[in-house]
């Protein structure tokens, strides 16, 4: 049996199948509709690229790989616009005539 994390539930992949593919891409059960599966890899290739893209900018670049938990790009997120933010008020304190 192969277990996945989704929605920090330890879910198998039939279970993944069954509650989010199944009803979009089988015309009866069981059976495919090639079209229908084609589109949602297209939607999901889609969906990879640009998930990838958002990674880059909102991590200062640290961060592309679309199947990182979302915790640690928050994270990274939150330290990089941090460090932005030190970064400004370093410059804008040192660009002053201010007296200590």
């Amino acid at each position: 049996m192969t277990l996945t994390r989704f929605r920090s539930d330890l879910l198998t992949v039939q279970q993944i199948y069954d509650s989010f593919w199944k009803n979009d891409i089988e015309v009866s059960p069981g059976v495919l509709d090639k079209q229908k599966v084609m589109n949602e890899l297209a939607d999901y290739r889609l969906f990879l690229e640009n998930a990838s893209a958002v990674y880059m900018a909102v991590t200062g670049g640290k961060i592309s790989k679309v199947n990182t938990h979302s915790h640690s790009v928050i994270q990274v997120h939150e330290d990089y616009v941090q460090s932005l933010i030190d970064e400004a008020v370093k410059e804008a304190l040192e660009g002053c005539n201010c007296q200590d």
